[in-house]
């Protein structure tokens, strides 16, 4: 069942299990929303009253209501108004449509053998819970958010694509993948099992064959993956790889905290992973031809501003340029080099992460000097902003300025606002 316009979800719940039940959908919401890239594709409802009675406000949210959140207790089917909110929302929908969030154990009704449940029955506080509040999540999600328009009507029939075998704790993840790449006419690989003895060989065959190599990547990372991964590097596949974008690198080891800093691995929800997955696969590039970029950042900046540069240059073909670096440079060439840059250019990225407030307010005012002896005006100038607690927010604000907040350069707040500028 794919929704078309904002889902609504109705939360089931026994009065007993009320406090619990106000944490979860706290929880499951700010996943969800991340997932679905937005606040304005769904919305919960459920009833706070502690009656036994469903009231006229109840029966109209259960009649718009796409999926029913059952909060399965000991408490629940005892309920009259429980069971009368589950037999209302049967009226109209299919038990398919009924997710039951189980807290105990109890025993199914008949109607409900085949509706889709997941085991709550964990410490909220764990690992576990969150693993599961995000498995969750991303099956609402798939059911919830359409491809995008861009995709819809291309498929990928002549592309064969190495999904690499993933630890258990993302084989539902990659489920998930394989099957929206299947439905785009993509042949996957590997489509057996591989002999131990021959392993390497039967790797490198497969691969040989493939236009991609897509990995998906979790805290924990084997022995396996890391050759699947290095296979893929010898034989010089694109590569594509995906971690959670809510994971905290502070809880992996340096070697895997190096892994997940490389410019392959993208931090992003599921959804926008496959489409960037079909992007690099059909060069479906956002057409912004002859537009140039200069990234201006501080000397403790310039890490980030290179990997702009590079995700600007691989992902969207666009001329990139940077500060000057080298210590040799004197201060009068430095600020030739920035002139120079600025007046030509019809865009420019001001790095604002670990520099100062002050920094950026003279950079702008620099750019509106510079460009202002000129008749062409920029198409966009972009404050990156790297969140952080404290930070200030720059007191300049210049015409076409967007000050953007970038956690990652996937994020919908980030760069692709700056793709969407430069189009217009």
């Amino acid at each position: 069942m794919k929704i078309n316009k904002k889902c609504n979800l109705f939360v089931s719940y026994a009065y007993e299990d009320k406090d619990w039940v106000i944490d979860f959908t706290n929880d499951l919401k700010n996943v969800l929303e991340f997932e679905l890239g937005g606040k304005d594709k769904c919305s919960f409802w459920n009833s706070e009253t502690s009656q036994d009675e469903s009231t006229p406000d109840v029966s109209e949210h259960l009649k718009n209501a796409n999926f029913l959140l059952l909060i399965s207790s000991s408490y629940y089917f005892t309920s009259s108004r429980c069971r009368k909110e589950l037999s209302m929302f049967l009226v109209k929908n299919t038990p398919e449509q009924v997710v039951i969030i189980e807290r105990g154990f109890v025993q199914r009704p008949d109607e409900l053998q085949y509706s889709p449940g997941y085991n709550f029955k964990v410490n909220p506080e764990s690992a576990e819970y969150f693993q599961r509040l995000n498995d969750l999540a991303l099956e609402l999600s798939s059911k919830i958010n359409p491809i995008s328009e861009t995709l819809i009507g291309k498929t990928l029939s002549n592309k064969t694509i190495f999904l690499a075998e993933v630890s258990d704790d993302l084989e539902e993840h990659r489920n998930e993948v394989k099957r929206f790449l299947e439905q785009k006419w993509a042949k996957i690989l590997p489509n057996k099992r591989y002999s131990f003895a021959n392993t390497q060989q039967l790797l490198d065959q497969d691969l040989t064959q493939c236009d991609l190599f897509v990995q998906l990547l979790s805290g924990k990372i084997d022995r396996y993956s890391s050759i699947q991964h290095e296979r893929a590097k010898t034989r010089e596949l694109p590569i594509l790889q995906w971690c959670n974008p809510i994971s905290k690198l502070s809880t992996y080891d340096d070697e895997y905290q190096l892994l997940l800093s490389q410019d392959n691995v993208i931090a992003t929800n599921l959804v926008s992973f496959q489409e960037l997955i079909f992007d690099q696969l059909t060069e479906t590039h956002i057409d912004v031809a002859g537009s140039t970029v200069f990234i201006n950042a501080d000397k403790k900046d310039m890490p980030l501003a290179h990997q702009i540069k590079d995700f600007l240059e691989k992902q969207h073909h666009l001329e990139c340029g940077l500060p000057l670096e080298t210590s040799a440079s004197n201060p009068s060439e430095i600020q030739q080099h920035l002139a120079q840059h600025l007046e030509n250019c019809k865009a420019v990225i001001m790095v604002y992460d670990k520099t100062s407030v002050n920094w950026i307010d003279n950079q702008l005012l620099y750019c509106q000097r510079v460009k202002g002896q000129h008749e062409q005006p920029f198409k966009v100038i972009v404050v990156y902003n790297v969140p952080s607690k404290g930070k200030s927010s720059p007191s300049i604000y210049l015409p076409n300025q967007q000050n953007l907040d970038c956690p990652t350069q996937q994020a919908k707040t980030c760069l692709p606002k700056f793709i969407e500028a430069l189009q217009e």
